[in-house]
């Protein structure tokens, strides 16, 4: 992921989908069997806004992870520049940005982890809620029968 988004700088929204809805499944995944990632992101910073506080976090600091990878990949932006944002500025999206990725965004952006999209107990449930992935049919994405927008010649 991180080659192909240093190549394109950005991707498109049905690619940010694909991608967006990857993590997101792997994560609800991982709540399954109890367990807390912490570190979901294109390269190795770790951007939440209570581990730079160094506040305690609980599970819904993959899902801010997520939604930093998620900025990332469809506006074309280094996270690491975002680092004033996330501590002490309001989301800002690009005009243009469609209704779904800017609910997406702020949803999984939130600054007060308890007022994220997706609560501690029921997280896997309401990440999939969300207008933005409306076309991403849960089942054909656990059992692999989507064709991945990018498929790289190996």
């Amino acid at each position: 992921l991180f080659y192909h988004l240093q190549r394109d700088h950005r991707f498109s929204e049905p690619r940010s989908r694909f991608y967006t809805a990857e993590m997101a499944s792997a994560i609800g995944y991982l709540y399954l069997l109890n367990i807390v990632y912490r570190d979901l992101k294109p390269e190795t910073v770790l951007l939440d806004s209570e581990v730079l506080k160094k506040q305690p976090c609980d599970r819904t600091v993959d899902w801010w992870c997520l939604g930093t990878v998620f900025y990332e990949i469809i506006y074309g932006l280094n996270v690491s520049e975002m680092y004033d944002s996330i501590l002490h500025r309001p989301l800002s999206l690009p005009v243009g940005t469609s209704s779904v990725v800017c609910d997406m965004l702020m949803g999984l952006l939130q600054k007060d982890q308890h007022r994220r999209l997706v609560s501690y107990t029921y997280a896997q449930l309401k990440v999939k809620k969300p207008n933005f992935f409306s076309p991403i049919n849960w089942d054909d994405l656990y059992y692999r029968r989507i064709t991945p927008p990018y498929n790289p010649n190996v």
